[in-house]
């Protein structure tokens, strides 16, 4: 049967007025006219998705996963990057700064000073600096026990640059630092050692001839040197034991890795302006890239995988479209037929599938923005992560344009599978 001839849209306007109902879509002929025609078939797109709500609920649910998990990722991904840092630095030391004066072979090396500790630590993104004094071969006693064990005298910030953690007592503080105090903190051989599986806690010690009152002992994951080190205030190893007094290292700790390069560059230009030639020659700043490399291959891995499992999601949500939409083409058929035998032409057919598709990822976008909100709020408030402002007012764009262009990608093909649709046929199916 040959297609009817369909007046041109734009020569005269079919007079059509649309509706819905329980049982669908009606056509009634009325005196109005469609126009503009894109806001008309906007309006029926947003009321037929809107009808069959229940049809688009599990999409639009993956589409909002998928948007919020990529806004979370966006939003306070740095924030956790450098959470990350600060618990991997106790493996790696990729946040820390090493100055050691060594000897050169000709002259006395020199020792730093309270001047140097003060300008480094006005090095920016600096967090911590900690000198520290350390000197071997002191005998350490308790009772009938005793053996040969290393002295560190640590300024109390110390113990942030190796995270360290307490499995008995304390750590010294600021307190023992400013009297002097006889105090010390061992490390696990040195504990195993004198007290044979005894409590140290409060115990005294004779260190290297100094009577000492053991306040905590270090647990967790500690370096070799460590076990076998008493560690002590810094004031008093300077003022109560014999070689400690000179500072020959200092430790600073960075507030992220990426930061450490260019303060290790400015610790050396500091200090060799603040010595003479041959004291300048003997100092040495270290860092450690491969372990930064390291952890940010790491960190970067997570990140990937967290933004690939985010984009996942979307893709099957925009599949979950298409589908929904192809589905919709042939249930709606006769409509389509119907539509076309009234003289809308496949333009319009086309713009009105695609709306639909578009309207429904557009509802899963704003869905994902409101839960990446939050759960941004939920991160920060239960990890301490900070939410960027910025950061999340620009992704609010990006997200609602990546959903727009999500559905008009998933719709595409069902609209024009639509638009091919022959009229007589159509409206032939049941």
């Amino acid at each position: 049967m040959p297609r009817p001839s369909l007046i041109p849209w734009k020569e005269k306007r079919i007079p059509v007025k649309l509706s819905l109902s329980r049982n669908g879509l009606i056509l009634d002929v009325q005196l109005t006219t469609l126009r503009p025609r894109y806001r008309d078939l906007l309006r029926m797109s947003i009321l037929l998705v809107l009808r069959n709500r229940r049809r688009y609920r599990s999409v639009i649910v993956a589409v909002a996963c998928g948007v919020a998990g990529l806004i979370v990722v966006v939003n306070i991904g740095d924030s956790v990057e450098q959470e990350m840092g600060r618990h991997l630095t106790i493996l790696g030391r990729s946040t820390i700064v090493d100055v050691e004066m060594v000897e050169d072979g000709s002259r006395h090396p020199g020792s730093f000073t309270d001047e140097d500790v003060d300008a480094l630590g006005r090095i920016p993104h600096v967090m911590v600096v900690a000198p520290h004094v350390s000197l071997g071969n002191f005998e350490a006693g308790f009772y009938q026990e005793s053996m040969v064990v290393t002295v560190t005298g640590v300024h109390y910030a110390f113990w942030s640059t190796i995270m360290a953690s307490v499995l008995e007592g304390s750590l010294t503080n600021a307190s023992h630092e400013h009297s002097k105090a006889p105090v010390c903190v061992l490390g696990s051989t040195l504990v195993e050692t004198l007290f044979q599986g005894t409590d140290p806690v409060g115990k005294h010690i004779l260190l290297g001839g100094m009577s000492c009152v053991v306040i905590g002992t270090l647990g967790g994951i500690q370096g070799l040197d460590s076990r076998n080190t008493a560690f002590i205030p810094l004031s008093t190893a300077r003022h109560r034991l014999q070689g400690l007094y000179d500072l020959k290292a200092i430790r600073l700790r960075a507030d992220h890795w990426g930061n450490v390069p260019a303060i290790a560059t400015k610790v050396a230009e500091i200090l060799r302006a603040h010595h003479r030639i041959h004291t300048a020659r003997s100092i040495r700043v270290y860092y450690y890239p491969d372990r930064i490399q390291k952890v940010q291959d790491t960190v970067t891995m997570v990140r990937i995988l967290a933004v690939l499992a985010s984009a996942v999601t979307v893709l099957i949500g925009g599949g979950g479209v298409a589908m929904l939409m192809l589905a919709a083409v042939r249930d709606r058929r006769r409509e389509i037929g119907l539509r076309k035998a009234l003289g809308a032409q496949d333009p319009d057919i086309l713009l009105q599938f695609l709306f639909e598709a578009v309207i429904v990822s557009c509802r899963g976008g704003i869905a994902g923005i409101i839960a990446g909100f939050i759960c941004c709020l939920g991160l920060q408030f239960m990890l301490g992560t900070a939410m960027s402002v910025p950061i999340f007012a620009l992704s609010i764009p990006l997200a609602m344009v990546g959903a727009v262009t999500l559905g008009l990608v998933a719709g595409i093909y069902p609209a024009m599978l639509a638009c091919a649709a022959d009229p007589v046929t159509s409206m032939r199916e049941e």
